[in-house]
């Protein structure tokens, strides 16, 4: 078992949410201290007959656990090992993944050496050396995205638009296990076990559309949020004059503005949690009747789930 520790320095100012950290900490022992790698150095040591596992010098005797117990099992590592300045949060976690690309960027290389054209460890090595090809892809510039720009600026109606979003339709949220929750896309698609019906996999659509991790940044009168917003607002207009777009600020305020509308009717973080309160099941004449504004038969081809009877909203 490796640990999932991750810790934040008390004293460090809060991350960028355009870094969107995942930060946990382990609540038991097992987890806590379960270390993947002794303390300063990313190996992980050989397996001794006799020996736990648990590193102890990341733990922390002067405290009393029953006071605080995640102290106790953590905290001489934490006073050990700084977060590193590119990073909101560290721990075995990260250590481990730090290692984990490191070797298979190292097999990577070693399998390429002798791999004759054509054959897939040759594939392999040709991709991921393209990808570190900075000077290349710098030399393209906004080429590889004028098909994309031209597509969008092909929108004429509603349906096309639909058909544009659904196309956009990706995996890329997880209720239960990872607890993701946010999408950029208009809607984030999650396929598991149907809350009602185990015995069948069904079609999750979670709300979605928001740049920013939730819709408290966009709604919170606070001026620290403020502030994040403006600052997303500039990333924003930098990010359109990149692709040579005209009116890059005017752009990126509508932008924002855009998002802030989706905000003001998204379900709050708390209740998207509530996995009751997220189980609802509605059929695609439910999903017209309900959100009317929606071309959903256009939406539903593009996403490639036209044959799906229903849904979990």
């Amino acid at each position: 078992m490796s640990s999932s520790l991750r810790v934040r320095a008390p004293s460090s100012p809060s991350p960028s949410p355009l870094v969107r950290p995942r930060l946990a900490a382990a609540a038991w022992l097992g987890v806590a201290l379960a270390a993947a790698c002794t303390p300063g150095h990313p190996e992980a040591p050989a397996t001794t007959s006799g020996v736990s596992g648990i590193d102890r010098a990341g733990m922390d005797p002067s405290v009393r656990p029953g006071d605080d117990f995640f102290g106790y099992a953590n905290g001489g590592w934490i006073k050990t090992h700084d977060i590193p300045p590119d990073r909101a949060a560290y721990g075995t976690g990260a250590i481990v993944e730090e290692l984990t690309s490191k070797r298979v960027a190292e097999l990577i290389a070693e399998s390429v050496k002798d791999a004759p054209a054509g054959s897939d460890a040759r594939k392999v090595g040709d991709y991921y050396a393209s990808y570190l090809d900075v000077a290349a892809i710098d030399a393209r510039g906004t080429t590889p995205l004028i098909p994309v720009l031209a597509k969008i600026a092909a929108i004429g109606d509603r349906r096309a638009l639909a058909a544009a979003l659904g196309a956009t339709l990706r995996a890329d949220v997880d209720v239960l296990n990872n607890t993701n929750l946010d999408t950029p896309n208009l809607f984030g698609l999650w396929v598991a076990s149907d809350l009602s019906d185990p015995a069948h996999n069904a079609a999750f659509l979670l709300q979605g559309g928001l740049g920013l991790p939730d819709r408290d940044y966009y709604l919170d009168g606070s001026p620290r949020m403020a502030e994040i917003r403006e600052r997303y607002q500039a990333h924003i207009a930098a990010m359109l004059r990149l692709a040579g777009l005209s009116d890059a600020a005017a752009r990126a305020a509508r932008i924002v503005a855009l998002e802030h509308e989706i905000a003001t009717v998204h379900v709050p973080r708390v209740d998207t949690e509530d996995v009751q309160k997220g189980n609802n099941h509605w059929t695609r004449g439910e999903l017209a009747d309900r959100a009317p504004e929606l071309d959903w038969p256009a939406f539903l081809a593009a996403a490639g789930l036209d044959r799906q009877p229903r849904f979990v909203v």
